[in-house]
């Protein structure tokens, strides 16, 4: 806020800092470690918060816990997707697990290599990403994962990013050629 020199404009401002300060939005998301992922349900009325403790979680925004997912390893990414039907996960140990949280199933996808970028689409069941130089997308909303989409490229991948268009989606490819790529 730019204080203005009005002594009233001033301390109107104060006072509804201070409000918002006792009201706060969420309440006290607490991890053990360094806090990675926080997210908004599409409807606002839930937030994931994921850390390198380990656990990714969903909580009411009063701080409520709703569900809570355990790792072996610290969870470096973490999203919501089909309209927050669906949670995926990316630990440190390069594996990605799907959590189908209508029904509690969940899934595994171990990776072979580094990931170097990750992008979903929230409304739709789309998981795109990119390891080395291997760009893989899946359709999260079957029982099993299906591979919609598995490509090698020529130089490894730096950054992955799913557009939605009229009629399904795109990618947005870049790699270590200092190139993006459109497909």
């Amino acid at each position: 806020i730019k204080w203005d020199v009005n002594e009233k404009a001033t301390l109107m401002a104060k006072e509804v800092i201070a409000e918002i300060q006792k009201n706060p939005l969420v309440r006290d998301v607490q991890h053990l470690d360094s806090i990675s992922v926080l997210q908004f349900s599409l409807d606002g009325r839930l937030m994931l918060s994921a850390s390198l403790d380990g656990e990714a979680r969903l909580s009411e925004l009063s701080g409520k816990i709703v569900n809570s997912f355990k790792h072996d390893t610290s969870v470096l990414w973490a999203s919501l997707l089909y309209n927050d039907q669906r949670l995926v996960v990316q630990t440190a140990a390069n594996t990605f697990y799907l959590y189908d949280l209508t029904t509690g199933n969940k899934q595994e996808i171990a990776n072979e290599g580094q990931v170097k970028a990750v992008s979903v689409l929230r409304d739709q069941p789309l998981l795109a990403v990119a390891v080395d130089n291997n760009l893989m997308v899946w359709n999260t909303a079957a029982d099993e994962i299906e591979p919609v989409l598995q490509r090698k490229t020529y130089t490894a991948l730096t950054s992955i990013q799913l557009v939605k268009q009229k009629e399904g989606w795109e990618l947005i490819l870049a790699n270590n050629d200092c190139k993006a790529y459109r497909w």
